[in-house]
């Protein structure tokens, strides 16, 4: 029988600058998991059951970012609530189950994706537009600037906005009758002159720091991922701000 299968050249001295040329570029997949050795030949080969995940993961942010960053929103302000509720001391009242499904609505639904496409727009301005190379100071202090006096303000007068919606929705759901937009426009206006300022204040103590190693050591890719880590933290203390 003739064996009939291709097998590829074998790079020779004349031809090792095509076969440099035909050489694949290293993905930044790949370095985000640490390099080709990382990632054997045929799937998980060696990995740990970890390691295993951890590839998934990265794979789904690449293939499917806004799902992949709305479901790991979804477990860390969930987290994040029931850490708050803990220390508000509901064991004693009982779980607020209302409560646990607004905030991480949300996160899922406004925080997840704003933050993505904020982040997408920051990067585009200053490695784009300002033409600032990534990983320089620069770079960095501009990214933590966008972050901290644009994204920041907007987003929190937008969460004490949506969190009012929501909780009004999940009211009419469970039998509370509707009191009105007005009522409703009066609730976020007081919410915000009581706690907005407080709330922003709050978030640069708790951010500024985590968003500048984020900016300067974190890939773009994980950078929702990593602020969604440090966001445990700051669910615990925006859960109960919103329902204090």
């Amino acid at each position: 029988l003739l064996d009939t299968r291709v097998y590829p050249r074998p790079c020779t001295a004349a031809g090792e600058r095509a076969c440099i040329r035909r050489a694949p570029a290293r993905s930044s997949l790949v370095s985000l998991r640490g390099g080709e050795a990382a990632v054997p030949a045929g799937g998980s080969g060696g990995e740990s059951f970890i390691a295993q995940q951890w590839n998934r993961y990265l794979t789904a942010l690449t293939d499917r970012p806004i799902p992949t960053k709305m479901a790991s929103a979804a477990v860390l302000s969930g987290l994040g609530d029931l850490i708050a509720q803990y220390i508000e001391g509901a064991g004693a009242t009982g779980f607020a189950m209302k409560r646990f499904i607004v905030l991480v609505a949300v996160n899922v639904i406004y925080i997840a994706p704003l933050l993505h496409c904020w982040y997408g727009l920051f990067e585009r301005i200053v490695h784009k537009m300002m033409k600032l190379k990534e990983g320089t100071w620069k770079a960095t202090l501009s990214l933590l600037c966008f972050d901290q006096l644009l994204n920041a303000p907007t987003t929190i007068a937008g969460f004490f906005t949506v969190f009012a919606i929501a909780n009004t929705v999940a009211d009419a759901v469970t039998g509370v009758p509707f009191a009105g937009f007005g009522a409703l426009a009066d609730s976020v206006m007081g919410k915000l002159r009581v706690e907005y300022v407080g709330a922003l204040i709050t978030n640069w103590q708790v951010w500024v720091l985590p968003q500048l190693f984020n900016f300067a050591v974190v890939p773009s890719q994980l950078r929702v991922g990593f602020a969604n880590i440090v966001a445990i933290v700051w669910n615990v203390i925006l859960s109960i701000i919103a329902n204090r």
